[in-house]
């Protein structure tokens, strides 16, 4: 490696941030857009950190799994009980409070 390659390297690693900053600004990236800068720290770090690639792909997943069941709620929320079902509901609970 020459110095300019060791040079770049530091520069880097001392601009990236941490780890446990890049778990918070990828929770962070969920609700908002991040800026330029904080953008560009975070590619460089997940270039370089495999840990971190995998925890990017996993808060992605659960966010696309969160978005989808969210959906799926707000649709299935316009149902209603049949008659039946919310008499025996009701007679259940009534029930278990004696």
């Amino acid at each position: 490696m020459n110095p300019f390659q060791k040079i770049g390297t530091l520069f880097k690693l001392a601009a990236s941030p941490r780890c446990a900053e890049i778990s918070r600004i990828l929770s962070r990236c969920q609700d908002t857009p991040l800026p330029w800068i904080l953008r560009r720290r975070l590619e460089w770090h997940l270039a370089a950190c495999e840990w971190c690639r995998r925890y990017a792909d996993q808060i992605s997943l659960l966010g696309y799994f969160a978005r989808q069941f969210s959906s799926q709620s707000c649709e299935s929320g316009k149902k209603k009980l049949s008659p039946h079902t919310a008499e025996r509901i009701k007679n259940k609970l009534r029930d278990a409070k004696k």
